[in-house]
């Protein structure tokens, strides 16, 4: 069984690796590791480095993303990516595209495995997130889908809903709390001696991307960078910033947060640190600030914290670790001192990940293998 795994960058591979390790170590698996996005992009960190790393050879590398911040970018990139990818699939001849998420490179994949009569497998369908064009799009790549493996119940009745066959929607859990459950978390001395990061008594991770629907991403931006100014100046803090996707402003706040970090001996930026760096860095810090779903999906799992802020993520299902707020200076900060106390600490212990616990890599490939080669990729509206 030959199977296309499309992966487009750090967020996306942290949660697919594992994944791809246990089809490249099955023998009635032919994989191939489809590389584009920002791992193909050196103003985003050229993160393709890090799946080499893994032990994968990379298929095909598949650069799409156009430099550019005006949101045709995004509309042109996804149809350069039909173009590109219609190319790929139609040379490799899968039996299956795998693809998870929401985003337009994802998106443009689907499309060409749609018209080429190629099953589709999409992961972590029927979720929300409604401050961001990602919620169109991943109901769009679910409804051009042949299987599903979701993360959360919630999520597999949306699909039902949607029209989709419960015979062929699978909840297993999300992929986040796997991957971290077998990561090997690097100590603060690796960080420390190769990154060059000072840590302080209270560190902080920020990872903020571009709320595709909202107008006011860099007014929002400012809230934000004011709230790390004004810890900065009234706590002994260190803050560690990975940039921003290649959405609409992504380049614009990325400009403004590495700005940041140069005028500050304890704020540092990096264009991607890879996912095992990422979330070991997350779990030397005191509290996640972002609007990425890394602070939803896999931070709960180390009982860190997160300010989850603005509405990117707004419909997600959440811990209780997560604290949401408007993008106002004052409100983060509140929320940050709520996340150091001992009330919300002794709240910590007790989080459970919503998103599931274990094994959902081994139980994805056993139920790929089970349902074996689709012969039509043709559905029906399934009448709930």
């Amino acid at each position: 069984m030959k199977i296309c795994v499309l992966t487009s960058s750090r967020a996306d591979y942290g949660l697919l690796k594992n994944l791809m390790k246990l089809m490249l170590e099955d023998p009635k698996i032919e994989l191939n590791v489809l590389s584009t996005g920002t791992h193909e992009s050196e103003e985003f960190g050229l993160t393709r480095k890090f799946i080499i790393e893994d032990g994968f050879e990379i298929s095909r590398s598949i650069p799409i993303i156009l430099s550019d911040d005006k949101d045709s970018a995004m509309a042109k990139s996804t149809g350069k990516g039909i173009i590109l990818y219609t190319e790929v699939l139609e040379d490799l001849k899968p039996d299956y595209l795998l693809i998870l998420g929401d985003r337009f490179e994802v998106l443009a994949a689907a499309v060409a495995a749609l018209f080429q009569k190629i099953p589709i497998i999409h992961l972590h369908g029927g979720e929300l997130t409604f401050g961001a064009f990602d919620d169109a799009i991943r109901h769009s790549i679910s409804k051009m889908s042949s299987i599903h493996f979701v993360a959360n119940s919630v999520y597999k009745n949306r699909l039902i809903k949607m029209g989709e066959d419960p015979k062929f929607i699978y909840n297993f859990g999300g992929l986040g709390v796997d991957a971290i459950l077998r990561l090997k978390i690097k100590e603060k001395k690796y960080f420390e001696e190769k990154l060059k990061l000072k840590f302080s008594d209270k560190n902080i991770l920020v990872t903020y991307h571009p709320a595709t629907l909202e107008e006011n991403n860099l007014n929002d931006l400012t809230e934000l960078i004011n709230f790390l100014k004004e810890i900065s100046r009234i706590e002994d803090t260190s803050i560690f910033i990975t940039a921003a996707n290649a959405d609409t402003a992504g380049r614009k706040i990325n400009k403004k947060l590495s700005e940041l970090a140069k005028k500050s001996e304890k704020i540092f930026f990096e264009k991607s640190l890879g996912n095992q760096n990422y979330i070991s860095l997350m779990s030397l810090c005191n509290v996640v600030v972002s609007n990425s779903s890394s602070g939803l999906l896999e931070a709960p799992t180390l009982r860190i914290p997160t300010i989850n802020i603005g509405s990117r993520q707004e419909g997600r299902l959440r811990a209780l670790s997560v604290i949401d707020v408007e993008p106002q200076m004052e409100e983060i900060l509140e929320a940050f001192r709520k996340s150091q106390s001992t009330e919300f600490k002794n709240i910590l212990k007790k989080v459970k990940n919503p998103y599931g616990s274990s094994k959902s890599s081994e139980k994805i490939l056993n139920s790929i293998k089970k349902i074996g080669i689709l012969k039509s990729t043709k559905k029906y509206f399934y009448e709930s």
